[in-house]
C-alpha cells in the first residue's frame, strides 16, 4: 500500500515492475470492491500509491495493462496476481500456426518479418 503525505500519493507506479493484464472483469471486480469498502476512487488512489488520473486510466477502456495491478491486489487482500506466460493473441498466433501446412507457416512468418521489418522503420527487408 501506498503511504500517504499530506494528501499527496507518494509515488506512481508507472514504471515500477511488471505490467499485468487489466480485463474487464478485473475493472468490474475493482469498481464493485470499491462500491462494498465505500472507498473514493481518490482515496484508493492515495492508498495505493498514485495518482487519481492513473486510478481513472487504469478503470477505463484504453487501459489493457499496468504495474498498479500487484498494489491492487494487496491492498484488497487477494493473493498475489499471475502474469500471463503469453498474450491471448500470441496463443491465437501459435494455435493458428500449428494448424497450417509448412507452405502456409512459411507464408505466415514471411508476412510476420515483413511487417516487423516495417514497423521498425527498415521497408527493405522481406
Amino acid at each position: 500500500m501506498g503511504l500517504l503525505a499530506q494528501n499527496r500519493y507518494v509515488s506512481d507506479a508507472r514504471s515500477q515492475g511488471s505490467y499485468y493484464p487489466v480485463t474487464t472483469e478485473l475493472k468490474v471486480r475493482i469498481v464493485a470492491e470499491l462500491k462494498a469498502r465505500g472507498i473514493t476512487k481518490q482515496d484508493f488512489a492515495l492508498s495505493i500509491g498514485c495518482k487519481p488520473s492513473s486510478v481513472n486510466h487504469l478503470l477505463g477502456p484504453a487501459a489493457k495493462s499496468s504495474a498498479l495491478v500487484p498494489k491492487i491486489f494487496d491492498f484488497f487482500g487477494w493473493g498475489t496476481p499471475q502474469l500471463p506466460l503469453v498474450s491471448p493473441d500470441t496463443e491465437e498466433i501459435g494455435a493458428i500456426f500449428d494448424r497450417l501446412d509448412e507452405a502456409g507457416r512459411a507464408e505466415l512468418l514471411d508476412f510476420a518479418r515483413y511487417r516487423e521489418s516495417k514497423m521498425a522503420g527498415n521497408t527493405n527487408k522481406k
